[in-house]
């Protein structure tokens, strides 16, 4: 990511399973792809905070693989530039690879207070329903990072992520949340799965509420 991070991008073709996207400057989205047989890939966070480096969600290339070891040299060049210690924040109960980030670096892992703990984040959160899941802020740069809450359909549209919760409760809980990203207005979605929105998102996220009000949950 940060000043390495054009080096993975440019890596970005069919024999390699890691890749990088600037979304602003400090804020990265990079992708690894899914072992396994769900396949496709899984996105996460980078974000250069005012006391830390944040990892969002991070999901790690195979340990072991070239891509791994890509990773974590530009990471390791990364954290000696910003000279800020590495903090983990996750979206759910998802331990992601924060583990081996809590090894390797000493980071911290941050499951549920967010804005308090690290300063430049913040985070809408889904209540009582489901109280280990929230979609993590980025005020200064208007992004939104949602995790598996909502999904990308690689048509420009946002879809919901499952959710196994009383339809009338799905519901509910799902046009307060529509509501709130629309009031924060992002310039960017992020997503773990599918494909991210960055630029203006209230068309899609009109459509997500639209889905919700007619049923489809």
């Amino acid at each position: 990511m940060g000043c390495e991070a054009d080096h993975v991008r440019d890596h970005d073709d069919p024999m390699s399973g890691l890749s990088a996207r600037e979304i602003a400057p400090g804020l990265w989205l990079w992708q690894v792809a899914q072992a396994g047989a769900s396949g496709g890939q899984v996105a996460s966070l980078y974000a250069e905070c005012p006391k830390h480096v944040v990892l969002v969600d991070p999901v790690l290339p195979s340990t072991g693989t070239v891509d791994h070891e890509r990773f974590l040299g530009h990471l390791d060049r990364d954290l000696d530039r910003v000279g800020r210690p590495l903090a983990v924040v996750l979206t759910s109960d998802h331990g992601r690879s924060a583990a081996f980030l809590e090894r390797r670096y000493r980071a911290t892992t941050y499951r549920q207070r967010t804005q308090d703990d690290v300063p430049g984040l913040g985070t809408i959160v889904l209540g009582e329903h489901r109280p280990t899941e929230r979609i993590v802020t980025v005020p200064a740069h208007r992004v939104v990072f949602c995790g598996d809450i909502v999904t990308g359909d690689g048509r420009g549209r946002l879809r919901w992520g499952s959710d196994g919760g009383a339809p009338e409760t799905v519901r509910r809980v799902r046009v307060a949340l529509v509501r709130r990203l629309r009031e924060f207005a992002p310039a960017a979605v992020l997503v773990a799965h599918g494909e991210s929105l960055i630029g203006p998102s209230q068309s899609a996220l009109d459509a997500l509420l639209r889905d919700v009000e007619q049923g489809f949950v």
